[in-house]
């Protein structure tokens, strides 16, 4: 029998675990680039942070805020690709303006606090 280089024996490799360290190292990367990019886009977030009153939040705000933002995204793509494929100048701006859109969409869904994604909705 001609073997294959396969082998049906299983592996002695262990799977790699995490431990506390690890873990730990991980969520403290992901926060300090996450206080690394509110410092970064902090104009936009401020213009939808701002206020002191009452507001009214759900976590489905969010999710829809994230969906809307992927979905405007891929508009803006299919737009700008059929535009300059298409040598239309003109269809640049619904483009630009679509891919603008989903941008302040994706930031404010991912960086914002509670109160910056309840003002894109108007909640009160």
């Amino acid at each position: 029998m001609v073997s294959l280089g396969w082998s049906r024996k299983r592996s002695s490799l262990k799977p790699y675990r995490t431990g506390f360290a690890t873990d730990y190292l991980t969520q403290g990367s992901i926060a300090f680039m996450k206080t690394q990019l509110r410092k970064l886009f902090a104009p936009l977030l401020n213009l939808f942070e701002k206020g002191t009153g009452e507001y009214a939040y759900k976590p489905s705000f969010r999710k829809i805020l994230l969906a809307v933002g992927c979905l405007f995204l891929v508009i803006s793509s299919g737009s700008l690709y059929v535009a300059i494929r298409a040598a239309i100048w003109g269809g640049l701006l619904p483009g630009i303006v679509f891919f603008t859109v989903s941008i302040v969409c994706l930031i404010v869904g991912f960086l914002g606090s509670d109160r910056a994604v309840a003002q894109i909705w108007k909640s009160k």
